[in-house]
């Protein structure tokens, strides 16, 4: 049997179409989202099938070449396409490792499925664990409702239920107002442009893959949105916003929730992913909804002039 790695985008595409990856690594979401640079593909290949994957978005500044995540794209790297034991999908990570070209810089958000980083340990690279919030199933909105925080269900949603109207797909052109506010409400800079965020959001709505919803009140004023990608089995809450002037009027908890619900009405769309969730006041919210940890490796490795660039710019 002819093993091999290659690098033909083309046959990747032709993966793309013939398997429900996981909607980061679709091909479609990767020629949009990765700007100011160029994704790229290893696969595994036994003959005649791609049994495993690999991307990385190659970018480049001054004279250096590195690795790093496109926005709004969660996870990336080595994916599965076959069951294997869990000492051949170690050996063929190894061969799709030692096949990555060697940069500057190189940092990655692997999928959840790869529980075994030793073959990037090997190869000089470095982990860290991180976390996000899942709903593992959310065909049974009463039973998601159950699990969540008293406060929110009994208090929050009732409230909320009885003042606001959900929305979807609705002024998508007058939603980054309220996508950008958390931002501009702490002095941060806003990490995406705004054509970007909307071509993302129409491109993903487009495909019958993505929507936004908003919630507003009996005068027609939006308090918060939220924008939710899926794939065949899961829905990703990208991103969400909110009226500055109504930051306590339970709009974020009810877009959310509106957001679970909407997911739990796709076709075999079972799991909602929160996508993050590291910081406290987050971590605690997402477990308010009922969500479990879920956790996953961010993958790096530097050159010592490239940490010291990259320490002096954050500075």
């Amino acid at each position: 049997m002819s093993k091999k790695i290659g690098s033909d985008k083309k046959v990747y595409r032709k993966v793309c179409s013939e398997h429900d990856l996981p909607v980061f690594f679709q091909d479609w979401w990767l020629d949009a989202a990765c700007l100011d640079g160029e994704w790229k593909v290893l696969y595994y290949l036994e003959d005649p099938n791609v049994v495993a994957v690999y991307t990385y978005f190659e970018k480049k500044k001054g004279p250096f070449q590195y690795v790093s995540m496109p926005w709004l794209t969660r996870f990336m790297g080595p994916l599965f396409l076959k069951d294997f034991s869990e000492r051949k999908k170690q050996k063929i990570l190894q061969k799709l490792i030692d096949h990555l070209p060697v940069y500057d810089g190189f940092e990655q958000a692997l999928h959840y499925e790869i529980k075994n980083w030793l073959p990037f340990k090997w190869s000089g690279y470095e982990q860290t664990v991180a976390y996000s919030y899942v709903l593992d199933d959310v065909s049974n909105l009463d039973h998601v409702r159950a699990g969540m925080d008293v406060d929110y269900r009994n208090n929050k949603l009732r409230k909320a239920e009885s003042k606001f109207t959900i929305k979807v797909n609705a002024n998508i052109g007058e939603l980054w107002g309220l996508f950008q506010a958390p931002f501009l409400r702490q002095k941060l800079k806003v990490p995406l442009s705004q054509s970007f965020f909307m071509s993302m959001v129409e491109l993903s709505i487009e495909r019958g893959q993505g929507a936004v919803l908003s919630v507003v009140d009996a005068n027609g004023i939006p308090h918060a949105c939220c924008f939710i990608v899926w794939d065949r089995e899961t829905a990703f809450l990208l991103m969400t916003g909110e009226n500055p002037a109504q930051e306590r009027s339970e709009g974020v908890v009810y877009v959310v929730w509106k957001a679970i619900e909407y997911a739990s009405n796709l076709k075999g769309c079972n799991r909602f992913d929160f996508l993050g969730g590291m910081q406290q006041r987050l971590e605690r919210t997402r477990r308010q909804f009922g969500a479990s940890q879920n956790a996953y490796f961010l993958i790096s490795r530097k050159k010592l002039i490239f940490k010291i660039l990259q320490k002096m710019r954050s500075n």
